[in-house]
Formats: structure tokens, sequence, C-alpha cells
């Protein structure tokens, strides 16, 4: 696939940081903080920050790269785990972008949470980027092989190679049940969101992995209506009025993995293969495209987020908010 273009990189970059920065936070410790792509436009955001890093040349990077005369700004090489010494209170939001993918397993992740949590204390925010979303990585591999399979490659040999990348993948993914489980034995998780990108850029950060916000201590949102996800724009928009300022559609195809999801269908018939047909199946521009039609009915007033279905990676609801219930 290749590199990411800058401005696509830019666009990832402002998504999560606007996500972080819904919570409001004020005093912020980074885990696996690397050049500062998240760290740096929220400094002047935030009271106090900690940036960690298991690379000494990371942390000398943002030490010489920090604005002059910044106060409240520490460092430290240490790993994930090692947070001994973190003050219980101090921090009430932490943040993991784009680290958990190289954590060796899950157990590990876990003790990073649990670790966290007992440093937050009492109320506060775990923001979680870019996790890999388990069912969906035989469509990353899929997608991959098939952006590089030439004309004329037969459906075994295509097979193979998804296969042979599956099994060499060593970063750790993670089913959404493993959130659900996590709240499940923790009583001061309040609630969990776990949130797809926007959509609005198609590459393998935005089609394949979602974010995970864990509320410590909060209250739980309130129950939302839930509406049917229908293209009749007109009909959908009338049942979205009837539902007032906060309102839940559901079982939306996730258009990011739709076309992969049937080409995965194909591959695995048996029959000949069009890979051209495969690849216009995998078209980014299409599944933007789709994602563009939907924000557009709610495009002015409205605050709206893709939320990820727990139970179907094929489908994914949207939440929408009139901006006179954004504050409440």
């Amino acid at each position: 696939m290749g590199s990411i273009p800058a401005d696509e990189m830019r666009e990832w970059v402002r998504e999560t940081v606007d996500r972080i920065l819904e919570g409001k936070p004020r005093n912020i410790y980074e885990i696996g903080a690397g050049v500062g792509l998240i760290m740096f436009p929220l400094l002047d955001r935030c009271k106090s920050y900690c940036a960690t890093d298991l690379s000494r040349e990371a942390v000398e990077y943002l030490k010489k790269h920090t604005p002059g005369g910044r106060e409240g700004v520490s460092y430290y090489q240490r790993p994930a785990d090692d947070l001994g010494d973190v003050e219980v209170g101090k921090y009430e939001t932490f943040v993991l972008n784009s680290v958990v993918q190289y954590f060796p397993s899950i157990e590990y992740l876990e003790r990073v949470i649990e670790g966290i949590m007992n440093c937050i204390g009492g109320e506060g925010v775990i923001f979680l980027g870019d996790i890999r979303d388990h069912r969906l990585l035989k469509h990353f591999h899929s997608s991959v092989a098939i952006y590089q399979a030439e004309d004329g490659t037969d459906p075994t040999t295509l097979r193979k190679n998804i296969e042979k990348r599956i099994a060499n993948d060593s970063e750790l993914t993670l089913d959404p049940d493993f959130f659900i489980g996590l709240k499940s034995k923790h009583p001061q998780i309040s609630h969990i969101e776990m949130r797809l990108k926007r959509g609005m850029v198609q590459n393998e950060l935005t089609k394949f992995r979602y974010d995970v916000l864990i509320y410590l201590g909060k209250s739980s949102p309130p129950q939302w209506s839930k509406i049917e996800w229908d293209r009749d724009e007109k009909r959908l928009l009338g049942e979205a009025e009837k539902h007032g300022g906060r309102f839940q559609i559901v079982n939306i195809p996730n258009f990011s993995v739709l076309g992969i999801d049937e080409s995965i269908k194909l591959i695995d018939s048996g029959e000949d293969l069009d890979i051209q047909k495969l690849k216009a199946l995998n078209d980014f521009g299409q599944a933007r495209a789709e994602w563009e039609a939907l924000y557009s009915l709610f495009s002015s007033g409205y605050r709206v987020e893709p939320i990820l279905d727990a139970s179907d990676p094929v489908k994914f609801s949207l939440y929408v908010e009139k901006s006179q219930c954004f504050d409440s």
C-alpha cells in the first residue's frame, strides 16, 4: 500500500486530537509518544503533559522540539507498564495512540490498562487509538493482496498469498469483545465507546482500525433512540426528526470494508477471478463517496460519530446530536 500521503496523515492526527479533546483534558499522560504527532497539538490545550516512550531517541526528540518556555511538560524513557511512580490522581487522561499493536500480548495490554486505572484513581478517560480490528484481519490482508495481484492470478494462488500474509502478521489485533469483557470485570469503568474512523480518508489506518474511549467514574451516557438505516433519505430524515435531538442510526453498511468483504466471498468461492473486478470492489474512492453522502444528510447543526458494531464488522451505527445537545 506504500506510505500514507501527508494530507491523509494530517487528517488522521486532527481526528485523533479532536477525539481526545472531547473530554476537555487538563493533565495528560501519553504512552508511546513517538515524535509528538499527538502531543504537540495538545500541549496548548492542557495544563500538564507527561510524554513517555520506549525509545531514548524519541524522548530526546520531544525534549528538543518542545516550544521554549513551555511549563508542565515532563518526559520519561520507559515501557508502557512502568507506572509505579505515577502519582495517583495527577493525570486524568491517558493516551495510547497507535502503539497497542506493538504490545506482546492481550495480557500485557490488560495489565497496562489496570495500572492506568489505578493511577487515575477516580474520574478520567483512557484513549486507545488505532486498535487493529481482529475481525478484519483477513479483510486487511486480502485488500493488500488484491492491490498487488496481477491480471490472471488464479484463486488458489491469491488465497495462499492471503493466508501467508495472515500467518506472518505478528502485531496485536483485538476483537471488540475484549473491551466488553474488560468493562464487566472492572466496576470503575462507567462506559466504553468504540468508534470507527470517520471514513473521509481511506487507508490502512482508517479502514481496519478503531478508537476506544474508556470512561472511569463518569455518568453513563443517556440512551439514544434507534433508527434503522434506510437508503430512502427522505424517510430516514423524517424518522430522525421524530426522535428529537439525539438518535442513533443502526445497521449502516460499513462502506470502508463492504467491497473487500464481497471480494473475499468471490475469492473463497473458487471460481475464476477477474482481478480488475476485485480491484474495483476495493476502490477507495467509492467508499469515500458513500461516507460523504451519509454525512451530507447532517451537514449543519449536528455532531455525528460513527460507532463500531461489536457484533458485525461490516456494519456500524451513527450517533447524531443536534447542536443544542452538545453541551448537555
